[in-house]
């Protein structure tokens, strides 16, 4: 009985050090990942991108150079002594000079001076040169929850994304927001 059980034991042992699993088709390949993102702005003469609402109805378009937001810590918003109905956009762009694919957020932070509620704004994807999506005023306080609910977005090694963010000052802004500020 004693042989028995050390037959036993070697056996156990045996298959429990030899187990293996193959799984064919897979392939592992090394690459690079190189995320940057650059903000435009508006330029006089340019003529792009049409959204009635904006720009009195006017086609607008925006500047060749971009900040490149890696290293231009400025606000993406830095407008001075605006009136109600006054609107702009900045055209952002996220590229993956990269090889392999990535997966972007937007983000962003807000730092709200009494004037939030003054402001409207919305956020349209750029596919070529047309506007995907619909224009919708929306109230400036929900914009890092749109950021949010927008999620993750899939970008390509290679390819680009480009964003308008359009916004203004509501007509109906009275004197209560005089000297508050928005960045």
């Amino acid at each position: 009985s004693v042989l028995i059980c050390a037959a036993l034991l070697v056996g156990t042992s045996f298959a429990w050090f030899t187990d293996s699993v193959s799984n064919s088709g897979n392939k592992i390949k090394a690459g690079t990942l190189m995320i940057d993102a650059y903000c435009y702005d508006l330029e006089e003469g340019k003529t792009d991108f049409k959204i009635d609402e904006v720009n009195g109805g006017k086609q607008f378009g925006f500047s060749d150079t971009g900040r490149n937001l890696k290293t231009d810590k400025k606000s993406i918003i830095e407008e001075n002594e605006w009136e109600p109905g006054t609107s702009s956009a900045k055209l952002l762009k996220v590229e993956n000079n990269g090889t392999l694919a990535a997966k972007i957020k937007l983000d962003f932070d807000v730092i709200e001076n009494g004037l939030t509620e003054a402001l409207w704004f919305d956020f349209v994807q750029v596919s070529g040169n047309d506007i995907s999506g619909n224009f919708e005023k929306r109230p400036m306080s929900e914009l890092e929850s749109l950021a949010e609910a927008f999620g993750e977005v899939p970008i390509l090694g290679g390819e680009s994304l480009q964003f308008i963010l359009v916004y203004g000052m509501y007509e109906s802004a009275g004197n209560t927001y005089k000297g508050k500020s928005f960045a």
